[in-house]
Formats: C-alpha cells, sequence, structure tokens
C-alpha cells in the first residue's frame, strides 16, 4: 500500500488528504499531521470568532479529526510537527509537542502545506505580551483574550485582516486606531473605492492614521504604547497585519525549489520540482490556471 504524509492539516492540506483517499481509496494510507491543537478550520472566520459573534473555537472547525478518521479513513495527529525530512529516504520525522517526543513516519508521497506565519515589523517590543499577529486559531484565541482585558487598540495595516479585525474589536466596544504607512487603505483597490471603505471604517468610530512609521513598542512585560514618527499611541493590544511569510524552511532544506515571491513554486497539479513531493495554501506559490502560470505575487 502507498503512503501519503501531509504536513499541515487545515485547507490546503486536508484538501489534499481527501483527495488523495477518493482517487485510491484503500490503496493509499493518508497520515496528517498538524502543529496546532486545531484542524479544518475556516480562517477567514477568525475575525468572527475575536468579535464574540462565533462563540467558540469550535464554531470555526469544518470536520472534526474523529469525522476525517471514521468516514474517510485519514490519521489525523494535532499538535505534531514535522521537523526534518529525508527525501532519499522516504521519511520524516515528527515532533509530539504535548510528549517532546520525536517518531519516524515513512512516505510514497510528501504534500507540504504548512502555511505561512505573520510578517512583523522588525521593531523593538514585539516580543511583549498583547503585541500579536493573526494567523491560527490559537492566536485569535490569545487575541480575543487580550481586547477583552483592556479598551485600547491598535492595528498596524491597513488591508483584509486589518480591517476585518477593526470590525471585530469595534463589536467588541474597543478603542480602535488603525496606522496605515501609506495614504490610502486597501492597496488592491483603486483609490475611489478604497476611499468609500475608508469613509464607513471611520463612521464606525475607528481613527485612521496615515503615513506612519511604528518605531517601538513599549511597556513592562505588556504592550503599554506604541511608538512612531507621528508620535504615542495608548494600545493594551496590538495587532500587526502587514502580511505574511510562508513557511518554507523544510522545503528548501530538502531542495525544493521556490518560486519569485519566496513561496514554494508549483505547478498545475501542485508539483514541486521533486518528485512526489507536492504543495499547497499558503506556502505555496498560485497557479492562475486562465494565464497557464504562476501568480508574481503572494
Amino acid at each position: 500500500m502507498e503512503r501519503l504524509v501531509v504536513a499541515g492539516g487545515v485547507a490546503a492540506g486536508l484538501s489534499a488528504a481527501s483527495a488523495a483517499k477518493r482517487l485510491k481509496k484503500n490503496d493509499i494510507e493518508v497520515e496528517v499531521f498538524e502543529k496546532s491543537g486545531y484542524i479544518s478550520y475556516g480562517a477567514c472566520s477568525e475575525p468572527y470568532f475575536v468579535s464574540g459573534m462565533l462563540t467558540t473555537p469550535d464554531d470555526l472547525i469544518e470536520i472534526t479529526p474523529e469525522e476525517f478518521e471514521r468516514k474517510r479513513s485519514i490519521r489525523i495527529y494535532r499538535q505534531h510537527e514535522v521537523v526534518d525530512i529525508d527525501y532519499e529516504r522516504g521519511f520524516v520525522d515528527v515532533l509530539d509537542i504535548g510528549k517532546g517526543k520525536t517518531s519516524r513516519h515513512d512516505f510514497d508521497y510528501l504534500m507540504i502545506a504548512t502555511g505561512a506565519k505573520g510578517k512583523g515589523l522588525g521593531v523593538p517590543g514585539e516580543e511583549l505580551d498583547g503585541v500579536n499577529t493573526l494567523r491560527t486559531v490559537e492566536d485569535a484565541i490569545r487575541i480575543q483574550q487580550s481586547a477583552l482585558s483592556g479598551n485600547d487598540v491598535v492595528i498596524c495595516g491597513g488591508g483584509y485582516i486589518g480591517l476585518e479585525m477593526a470590525e471585530a474589536f469595534v463589536e467588541l466596544g474597543k478603542n480602535v486606531t488603525i496606522l496605515k504607512k501609506t495614504s490610502q487603505m486597501l492597496l488592491n483597490f483603486d483609490p475611489e473605492m478604497s476611499k468609500i471603505v475608508e469613509e464607513e471604517v471611520r463612521s464606525k468610530g475607528v481613527v485612521i492614521e496615515t503615513g506612519v512609521d511604528v518605531l517601538s513598542f513599549e511597556g513592562d512585560t505588556r504592550v503599554n504604547k506604541v511608538i512612531t514618527n507621528k508620535g504615542e499611541f495608548k494600545a493594551d493590544t496590538v495587532l500587526i497585519a502587514k502580511g505574511a511569510k510562508p513557511n518554507v524552511d523544510l522545503a528548501e532544506k530538502i531542495g525544493v525549489e521556490l518560486g519569485e515571491t519566496g513561496a514554494i513554486a508549483v505547478d498545475k497539479h501542485q508539483r514541486t520540482n521533486l518528485e512526489r513531493v507536492y504543495s499547497g495554501g499558503d506556502c505555496a506559490e498560485a497557479y492562475h490556471m486562465v494565464l497557464g502560470s504562476r501568480l508574481t505575487y503572494h
């Protein structure tokens, strides 16, 4: 029987696992290893959890691990991280984060769906409690708890995540300030449309400051203010929403080719340059089916 190992258990990883089972049924064994404690969640719904519209983290879950195993015969390992890959010999080493023990798992095919991490600003104070990025369910839980413990929220960035989270914090009754380096919100939008969005956001009581360079975050163990070229901003909670960086360290280590964006290069079948190794999700470049080429932005 062939074996597929999937590194990452959110949208892309579980889609690949499910597709493999549909195509090969009982001829393939599928194991999925997810670093976090949650799988199959809708990351785009995380702001609705932070706002309280969704009451528990479980509301973000599409299919439970038990359902994957019972209905699709896919073995799911949560809080298990693929920490090393031996491509030539066809195995991965997996760390059980809870127990601190490592196990070895053979593969015939490997799917790398390790996602991305939020970009920091590279300024002093990012390590303080209350300074966050949003990617995982655990991030959303931490951000909600942080926001509920104070009144003043500062968001660094005015893109999709920044604006969606601004709405969530307003729903919680917080004082929200968005700090934006450029003069326009939502840079992918036409200026006229961006202006309409900005006016709507301001109408909800959100303060928007443009032309801002964040210099540092200050506080003892927890952030209490943001220092910028335009002065200080009080903050109990900070969200850095400046995009994401693909998690490609494991892939690079075994010689997987990266594209122009720094994400894993794939073809229209999600194949990498290595035979039997596939990739998808936020760690991989997107292949444009209409243009017939990889996108040059990520």
